[in-house]
């Protein structure tokens, strides 16, 4: 990714208009910086399936997952245009059952999972330049178990699905973005 940010960045549904002048917030000034970076990750996944019986299917899956690093959609000045935030990625590990009863009547599925991120994206409203910033957090960890059971009744179909997580040891550091330098 590389390119020249002229003047204020303002985001209009995913386009950018560099030569807006209207700042986003009154103390900011127009500026000119280049900027550039790559990112790219190879990720892989795995699934394991047994039928139990021709009724019941157990899985295990573990798959990794990547989101590209960036830059702000809105810096405030030109020291922030030229800040990347890093990349995020996440390993996931889920067991499940996927099962049929009452001569295919009643399905019930159940499915434990957890999620480890490494380095996870998260928008902030920052101090140092008056605006919205994302940054990376320290590493998170989303556990959970989520059920579904579905019978159809006549005329309509009974579905039940609830849910439970829970996250982790996530720690945003106070301040991600360094000190403005000119």
């Amino acid at each position: 990714m590389s390119g020249d940010i002229r003047g204020v960045q303002v985001s209009t549904n995913d386009k950018y208009n560099p030569d807006d002048t209207v700042p986003l917030t009154p103390l900011q000034t127009p500026f000119a910086t280049d900027y550039g970076n790559d990112w790219d990750e190879i990720t892989l996944q795995g699934i394991l399936e047994y039928e139990v019986s021709d009724n019941i299917l157990t899985y295990l899956t573990v798959g990794e997952g990547f989101k590209s690093g960036g830059f702000q959609d809105t810096p405030a000045n030109a020291f922030a245009a030229r800040l990347p935030y890093d990349p995020e990625t996440a390993t996931n590990y889920e067991v499940g059952l996927k099962s049929e009863y009452l001569d295919n009547q009643l399905r019930v599925n159940v499915s434990l999972f957890t999620m480890d991120y490494k380095a996870l994206q998260v928008s902030y409203t920052s101090d140092e330049c008056l605006g919205n910033v994302i940054a990376n957090a320290a590493d998170a960890k989303i556990e959970g178990i989520e059920t579904r059971s579905c019978m159809p009744l006549p005329r309509r179909c009974c579905c039940r699905s609830p849910a439970h997580r829970s996250i982790r040891s996530m720690r945003i550091s106070s301040s991600p973005m360094p000190a403005r330098r000119e």
